[in-house]
């Protein structure tokens, strides 16, 4: 399964009775970082979007806690009315997007007090940001590449830049990728492999379609 998926993302490819690792593969080992997070990354910068794939690349690696949702049932419900706000029409992964960028645009002596507000975890988010620092450390020094402090991606904006970083997402999560079956009961079916899958409960489309209903 390893190997099947480091060949998916290009990083090795079959010599005979071996594999050799690819150039693609030789810079994903220098990073030091998962693969799949690695080719996000590479593929961000190379389509001039390099701030938004360490980012992309931090916010996947957290995705578990970057939302709080903790305490009562309607301390539960609150949280999940303050996540609408982000949502966004993409998916989790731009949601998450959203949430980082528009952090990161707070004012420091206010940082905490937003966390509070939107019901966002703050040691999560704080490894976020370490985490696109040491990536940030670690390009120019090991690939030779210079991320840019800016953005280019805008959640509030449809832009080219939404299209290519879905492509660039979906081609570190090839075998991930699934179609709605046409059936509620069914769900999704898997392309690779054919099983069917249900969306996860806390899915941002699921935030968005309850949003639309209400």
């Amino acid at each position: 399964m390893a190997l099947r998926n480091l060949v998916q993302l290009g990083a090795v490819t079959p010599q005979n009775d071996f594999y050799e690792l690819t150039l693609e593969g030789w810079e994903l080992l220098k990073l030091g970082i998962e693969p799949w997070l690695g080719k996000i990354i590479l593929r961000c910068f190379h389509h001039c979007l390099g701030k938004e794939g360490l980012v992309l690349a931090a916010v996947m690696a957290n995705s578990s806690s970057i939302f709080c949702r903790v305490g009562t049932e309607e301390n539960k419900i609150k949280s999940d009315r303050l996540k609408v706000q982000f949502c966004h029409q993409s998916g989790d992964v731009f949601t998450l997007l959203a949430v980082y960028k528009e952090w990161e645009a707070v004012p420091c002596d206010r940082k905490n007090i937003w966390f509070w507000e939107n019901s966002i975890n703050a040691k999560s988010m704080c490894r976020c940001l370490e985490g696109v620092q040491e990536l940030d450390s670690c390009l120019p020094n090991e690939l030779s590449i210079i991320i840019p402090s800016y953005w280019r991606w805008n959640p509030k904006i449809l832009t080219e830049h939404d299209e290519t970083l879905r492509s660039i997402i979906l081609s570190a999560f090839a075998e991930n990728v699934a179609m709605y079956s046409g059936y509620d009961h069914l769900g999704y079916e898997v392309a690779l492999t054919g099983k069917h899958i249900q969306i996860h409960p806390s899915c941002s489309y699921l935030f968005l379609i309850q949003d639309l209903v209400g």
